[in-house]
């Protein structure tokens, strides 16, 4: 479970920032921000740890950001906008990296839609009611629904949710409470919760609606003790809900572990020299998929020449680490069904090849005498190559946009190949369960030497999208 959102310091200045889980004593760690810019605002955040966000001048958003995941040193990226329009801002992304937020031209807010992350496809405009012409989208869940909120010509905010994202469909009015006019959607989850506030003559209560329809209105969110005004922003599936309260002059990022009306929310840490701060967007916790089978690879330990220096396979980072001048896709995990690994000792192929022992699957391939060949043949050819025991623990492998070579110990072996079903597996888009679902019939067809299931795995892959 984590966070994003903002700080903000005694000067105004607003940060991006990341919360590695709630508590009350761990404060949350910055993200790097482009080069020349000083403030910025952390969104939305996905299961796979994708954030989307903005820079900011002074109060407005500018540049919609996109950080791949995050940590202390990468920029974010920015996402492309429409010819004629300078400003824009992402604001929700689900596991599928589809991202919603809005641009911004000569004053007027379009809410819009980016099918991925690239830097070359603009935005789509998402459609809007008859006569408005101003909303922003807020989030996305999985399915596709998003949640935002549209201002009439008179002013009024209403929020509303698009049943999926398309042209032509025009959003559809949340439920408010009896009296009250005025309200935003800000976050759905996966399962058509939404959160948001209801504006009553200024005043903001966080709210939740249950699910969408057309009749049963939010209900109020519990606030502190002695505050009166606050947002809930994100929700994710087990129904954590995270916003902040408006009360007094700066506002202060709130948890709230599930939704009741009596359970008032905790305030999240803040660093030191922080004021206040927006918590905007919760994500749900990772969920363990099984580890796939495979027979191509190595034991953790195992250390790659890459261009920044030798470095143990599971240690490799794809945001460091080249080989060959080549970038690193991913580093697999996986077991195997044999009984055993093949060790090559010191020397065992030729003087100081390996340098060092040396355990790898038995049908990984190295080179020898100009040719690829399986490690298990080399069981006749020197006494110094053995059989060990598997055991069962985790094996890797190194995936490179194009089937290579990587140095280990001096012997020339290869990378997994991106026609590879382990290598489809990782550069596939699922959702969680749908990744589970694959590896589990993986296995299962493996292991019971099922072909017709197996087939059926190869056959799902073979149509998925990368």
């Amino acid at each position: 479970m984590t966070i994003v959102g903002i700080t903000i310091n005694s000067s105004g200045q607003q940060k991006p920032v990341y919360w590695e889980r709630f508590d009350q004593t761990t404060p949350p760690t910055p993200l790097t921000l482009p080069n020349g810019v000083s403030q910025g605002s952390a969104n939305g955040i996905n299961n796979l740890g994708e954030i989307v966000g903005n820079t900011i001048d002074g109060r407005v958003p500018t540049t919609p950001l996109y950080w791949e995941k995050f940590d202390q040193t990468t920029p974010p990226a920015p996402l492309s906008l429409p010819n004629g329009v300078s400003k824009g801002n992402a604001y929700g992304i689900n596991n599928l990296g589809q991202i919603v937020g809005y641009t911004i031209n000569n004053n007027l807010l379009t809410p819009v839609y980016w099918e991925r992350f690239d830097q070359t496809t603009p935005p789509t405009p998402l459609s809007l009611p008859n006569g408005v012409s101003w909303g922003i989208a807020f989030g996305i869940n999985t399915l596709g629904q998003i949640v935002g909120f549209t201002r009439n010509s008179s002013g009024q905010q209403k929020p509303v949710y698009w049943e999926r994202f398309d042209q032509t469909t025009p959003p559809t009015p949340l439920t408010l409470p009896n009296g009250v006019s005025e309200g935003n959607a800000y976050g759905i989850n996966n399962l058509g919760q939404i959160v948001g506030i209801t504006l009553n003559s200024g005043q903001r209560t966080p709210v939740y609606w249950e699910r969408f329809d057309q009749t049963t209105p939010p209900t109020p969110l519990t606030l502190p003790n002695g505050v009166t005004q606050g947002n809930a922003v994100g929700i994710n599936t087990l129904g954590e809900i995270v916003g902040s309260t408006i009360d007094g002059p700066v506002p202060t990022p709130l948890y709230w572990e599930k939704f009741d009306q009596t359970t008032p929310p905790t305030p999240l840490t803040l660093p030191n020299g922080a004021t206040g701060g927006f918590a905007l967007r919760i994500a749900d916790p990772p969920t363990p998929t099984p580890t796939p089978i495979s027979n191509i690879c190595f034991p953790a330990g195992t250390p790659i020449k890459t261009d920044q220096g030798s470095v143990n396979i599971e240690l490799l980072d794809k945001r460091i680490h080249t080989i060959n001048k080549h970038t690193i896709l991913h580093i697999t995990r996986t077991t195997t069904l044999d009984k055993y690994l093949i060790k090559f000792e010191k020397n065992a192929l030729n003087r100081n090849c390996p340098s060092q022992k040396t355990i790898m699957t038995k049908d990984h391939l190295l080179e020898f005498q100009g040719r690829m060949v399986p490690a298990y043949r080399f069981l006749d050819y020197s006494d110094q190559v053995k059989k060990v025991k598997y055991n069962g623990e985790v094996l890797y492998n190194v995936l490179l946009a194009q089937h290579g070579k990587m140095e280990v110990n001096n012997l020339v072996c290869e990378t997994l190949h991106p026609e590879n079903i382990i290598a489809k597996l990782y550069t596939a888009h699922y959702m969680d369960h749908e990744r589970t679902a694959i590896v589990n019939q993986l296995n299962n067809s493996l292991q019971t030497r099922d072909l017709s299931a197996y087939k059926d795995v190869l056959s799902r892959l073979s149509k998925t999208t990368f």
